[in-house]
């Protein structure tokens, strides 16, 4: 029940305060016995029923899907001839706003100047408050002015919604009844709590009332969004779909999105790369090592902090070791919010082998040149990347220690000429990833190391025998086992060894200790050493079998002949030649 002027009235006694007389009296028992009578409509009328009269034709304004009222404008004059609702579309994942504030559709009519209200960037309307006049023969909207708080996502909710977030201090809110002004609210006011706290409330999102040639009711629509709860999207894009050798450049693109193209803000990423394969203890088993200033590793320009972008971003690697690595990003919106996303891919950085060596020509005469061509399996780094030479025969054709393949290609040249020029024979060019050196070092460790499983496996096939009536004989030196009255201390021998050589019958039996391999050795294997106090031996031999297999990698060394021959010797090749005819019958 709508009674016109009646907010008037009681603002105006409340704020007037006049003084009951017995002329005032008769009146004011009747404004009592009214407002009795009409408590009910009172209720809604403040703060939940809007603000102004009964005239006019019934009209909405809807700010659309995923969108909440930020604002109002419209034309006034002496009263609000027109009303429009200012809206604005609001991301699902982190409840910001995305994009421009637009406005809606009007109602109203065409008289007085245009006017417009709106909340903070960030904000969304929660209530109106406005004054109603006596206006053309009914009750219109004199003003209107706009409540605005801050959105935010309760996340306590299932699922979460996206809400306005009030801090109400110790003395509450306003009493709507004793303001000199009509409150249409989305939230009821919370009247002297005592101490502060925290409210959340509904938002705008619609205006609906009357009007005709001026704006007679107007009442705020409220309600909540639903969070969307899967985050922003991450689509990456590598320019290799398997492993890469190391040093050929490896392009990383990613593009973020919202749930819809025009629901997505500006957003803002930051990368951090992690070691998959050269992990670190913690307390939830081995952890990835993470890479610092990972774009030293990168073309330039390179970022891995935050940058504010509403595209696509890249990175490009080339110059990572080999290893296996992950790419974490972190995606969340430009704008202050807690709204995160983290997507990560992971690819593979693998050693350059070697392809091949060729020397061209293969064949040639004494002090005559010829070219040797190191091919890898793809660019070196930047920095470049060192092969190794040798030569079979140094005297004939000597060559250098190594060639540096220079940054970004993936071939080597090196000229190569007899030493002397009447000397003649052939040399085996060796091009290795490896030093000659190391590998020697690694091929001497292995043969110490074999030593250990020779005599393993000789222990392991021996059957006990009936003990020896004969007098026993000093053994002589060879370098095998020998029997012995103790066991060096330098010895380790593992347990389960020990333990097996008793249970055949094998007594005091001295072991040659075995070498473990050098530092060199562990290098250019680069996985260290781990000697177990009773499993040395089982460790060294587990070293022999990493060091074998880098020395028989496929492509770990690479070979050409080149063959120096005289000129006589190449035209008595020539002349040398099968004669048919003698085999001929006549």
């Amino acid at each position: 029940m709508n009674i016109p002027g009646w907010n008037q009235i009681c603002f105006e006694r409340v704020e007037t305060k006049p003084v009951l007389t017995r002329s005032t009296l008769g009146m004011v028992f009747a404004v009592v016995s009214m407002l009795a009578l009409v408590s009910p409509a009172w209720a809604r009328l403040a703060p939940f029923d809007g603000i102004g009269g009964a005239g006019g034709a019934p009209y909405r304004i809807d700010c659309g899907e995923s969108a909440v009222l930020v604002g109002v404008t419209g034309q006034s004059g002496l009263v609000i001839d027109r009303i429009a609702g200012l809206c604005v579309k609001i991301d699902p994942v982190s409840g910001t706003w995305v994009g421009g504030v637009y406005e809606t559709a009007s109602a109203g009519g065409t008289g007085g100047s245009r006017f417009q209200k709106a909340c903070p960037v960030g904000q969304a309307l929660i209530g109106l408050e406005g004054t109603i006049k006596y206006f053309s023969g009914t009750n219109v909207v004199a003003s209107l002015g706009i409540n605005c708080t801050e959105l935010k996502i309760r996340t306590e909710f299932q699922p979460p919604v996206i809400k306005g977030f009030r801090q109400v201090g110790p003395q509450g809110d306003f009493d709507p009844l004793t303001v000199d002004a009509s409150q249409d609210l989305c939230y009821p006011p919370v009247l002297k709590p005592g101490h502060s706290q925290v409210e959340w409330t509904r938002v705008g999102v619609a205006l609906e009332g009357r009007a005709g040639l001026y704006l007679d009711h107007v009442h705020l629509l409220c309600g909540e969004l639903l969070q969307n709860t899967q985050g922003y999207r991450v689509d990456f894009r590598t320019s290799a779909r398997t492993a890469i050798p190391e040093g050929t450049p490896l392009n990383i693109q990613w593009r973020a999105t919202g749930v819809k193209p025009e629901l997505t803000p500006n957003l803002g990423y930051t990368w951090e790369l992690q070691d998959l394969t050269h992990t670190k203890p913690g307390m939830l088993g081995p952890q990835p090592t993470s890479i610092q200033n990972p774009c030293t590793y990168a073309a330039q320009p390179c970022e891995s902090g935050w940058v504010y972008s509403s595209s696509s971003s890249q990175v490009t690697f080339h110059s990572l070791p080999p290893a296996l690595y992950e790419l974490r990003l972190t995606v969340s919106p430009t704008v202050p919010s807690p709204a995160q996303s983290v997507a990560s891919t992971k690819f593979e950085i693998v050693p350059n082998q070697l392809v091949e060596v060729t020397v061209n020509p293969g064949t040639v005469r004494p002090g005559q040149a010829s070219t040797a061509t190191v091919v890898l399996e793809g660019p070196t780094p930047p920095r470049g990347k060192t092969i190794y030479l040798s030569s079979s025969n140094a005297s004939l054709v000597p060559v250098p220690p190594s060639i540096v393949i220079p940054g970004g290609t993936s071939r080597g040249t090196i000229a190569l000429r007899s030493g002397s020029p009447i000397s003649a024979g052939q040399a085996t060019i060796t091009a290795s990833l490896f030093a000659p050196f190391s590998q020697q070092v690694i091929a001497t460790d292995m043969k110490q190391a074999n030593s250990l499983g020779v005599l393993s496996r000789g222990l392991e096939g021996t059957e006990p025998s009936e003990p020896a009536l004969t007098e026993e004989k000093p053994a002589e030196p060879t370098g095998e086992p020998v029997a012995s009255t103790e066991v060096p201390a330098l010895l380790e021998t593992p347990d389960d060894v020990n333990q097996e050589v008793q249970e055949r019958g094998v007594r005091n039996l001295t072991l040659r200790p075995a070498t473990t391999l050098s530092p060199a050795s562990q290098a250019l294997v680069a996985v260290p050493v781990q000697k177990a106090p009773s499993s040395g031996a089982v460790s060294e031999l587990k070293s022999a079998v990493i060091a074998s297999q880098a020395l028989t990698l496929p492509s770990a060394t690479k070979q050409a002949v080149l063959t120096i021959q005289p000129d006589v010797q190449i035209q008595q090749n020539n002349l040398i030649q099968p004669n048919l005819k003698r085999f001929q019958t006549p």
